[in-house]
């Protein structure tokens, strides 16, 4: 095997049986029998272009599996705090573990929404609205829950006493303004806590930087590959491994597993009409 360091594809041509690749210095060509493109997520654009080309079409790639940026200083402090909770985008529910961030939200439920909804997430220029029910309860079952209590606990101040299993810094930033004992909440307040519990509503502001992101979505199209050999449908002895594939999981492991078991099948392949 002979490994060429310094070398920055520029296009592919195929003539007859054979691929001529050339570099961006236009010296001469190396000439192969064989190709396996395997250029990772987030490829250079020219490389999309030559395999276009060649006739491949190309399923326009996005980012996918990345934080939500939310502006809000309040929250922002409340960083390191994780619950179990359910997230609304783009009319879509996930359940799930939610970090709050120093920007935001994280963790596998934002992470799944961003890989389910990555294409609206795109369209929206990441400007959306997202609600979030930090109970995974039902608005009537919180609202009679929170009756309950402050007829049993109406001497207890809000504020010192969470509920529903919350952590007591995000209990006093979904109650705030109620800095007064349970006995004295109006009905009003009451629902409005309510809702704040089960739907609080925030505004998605931006995502995380590419340095940050996990995954790309798009690529080539899977219906133009064989994945028993990852060869070309329509390029023969054009092969791929890896994300330059329009394949994406809802999280990294996936998309690690599918590079591997791409370049594996492909190799097998290659390594298979050699001998």
């Amino acid at each position: 095997m002979c490994l060429k360091k310094n070398y920055f594809l520029q296009n592919i041509q195929k003539k007859d049986s054979l691929f001529y690749l050339y570099d961006r210095k236009k010296e001469t060509p190396i000439i192969a029998e064989k190709v396996l493109v395997a250029p990772g997520g987030k490829a250079d654009p020219r490389h999309y272009q030559w395999l276009h080309d060649l006739g491949h079409s190309i399923v326009p790639p996005i980012p996918s599996l990345f934080t939500f940026h939310i502006e809000d200083q309040e929250l922002h402090k409340l960083q390191g705090i994780s619950v179990t909770a359910r997230i609304q985008a783009f009319s879509t529910e996930v359940e799930g573990p939610l970090l709050i961030t120093h920007q935001g939200f994280s963790g596998p439920s934002v992470l799944k929404m961003s890989a389910l909804k990555a294409r609206e997430a795109f369209a929206s220029n990441y400007q959306f609205p997202i609600r979030i029910n930090w109970t995974l309860g039902t608005l009537p079952q919180i609202l009679e829950a929170l009756q309950e209590w402050k007829v049993r606990e109406g001497k207890k101040m809000v504020p010192s006493h969470p509920l529903f299993g919350l952590p007591k810094r995000l209990w006093q930033y979904l109650s705030q303004g109620l800095n007064k004992k349970w006995g004295e909440i109006t009905k009003k307040e009451l629902l409005d806590l309510s809702k704040r519990l089960v739907a609080s509503e925030f505004e998605v502001i931006g995502k995380s930087m590419f340095k940050e992101e996990f995954v790309t979505a798009g690529g080539v199209s899977l219906k133009e590959v064989d994945f028993r050999r990852m060869e070309s449908k329509i390029i023969p002895s054009l092969f791929f491994a890896g994300e330059v594939l329009d394949i994406d999981g809802l999280t990294g492991g996936f998309n690690f597993q599918a590079a591997w078991s791409t370049a594996w099948a492909a190799s097998q392949a290659i390594f298979s009409e050699e001998r």
